[in-house]
């Protein structure tokens, strides 16, 4: 199934779940890879929205809205909070939630990562400038040469 099919479909594409219906996957220990000796604990503010993520979320549009992502994700939910003013820090935060480059992880619920594709297509990443650089002003020029 390809990643954006639920587009098609039009309306809401998902039912919002209660987070006591839907339990966030269980992380499987990876002793090989040593990613549990290099992440750091859980901090108690990552546990709950802040009032930063609850005012971001509200004032997203109904359907952008991640009731999943700030119920589940709380932690995530912050840092998208609190980066959304800039486009392209944005836009590489979700891109890294959304891209899996690490392999082998076990990834989001499926409506989890529908908010955050749908999110991702909400805030596009800023066009990158040329390097193309006139060899002529074009105010210089006179009319027929436009």
């Amino acid at each position: 199934m390809s990643l954006f099919g639920w587009f098609g479909r039009g309306g809401r594409s998902t039912e919002v779940v209660h987070p006591a219906k839907m339990a966030r996957p269980s992380p499987t220990p990876r002793t090989e890879s040593g990613w549990p000796r290099l992440r750091e604990p859980p901090r108690p503010q990552d546990s709950a929205l802040t009032e930063m993520a609850r005012q971001w979320h509200n004032a997203l549009q109904e359907r952008h809205r991640p009731a999943q992502l700030c119920a589940l994700y709380p932690r995530l939910a912050n840092r998208l909070a609190l980066c959304w003013g800039d486009p392209a820090l944005a836009s590489k935060v979700l891109d890294d939630l959304v891209v899996d480059r690490r392999r082998n992880r076990t990834g989001f619920p499926p409506a989890v990562s529908q908010e955050l594709i749908r999110l991702r297509l909400l805030r596009p990443a800023p066009a990158a400038p040329s390097g193309f650089t006139p060899l002529w002003d074009a105010s210089s020029m006179a009319c027929g040469d436009r």
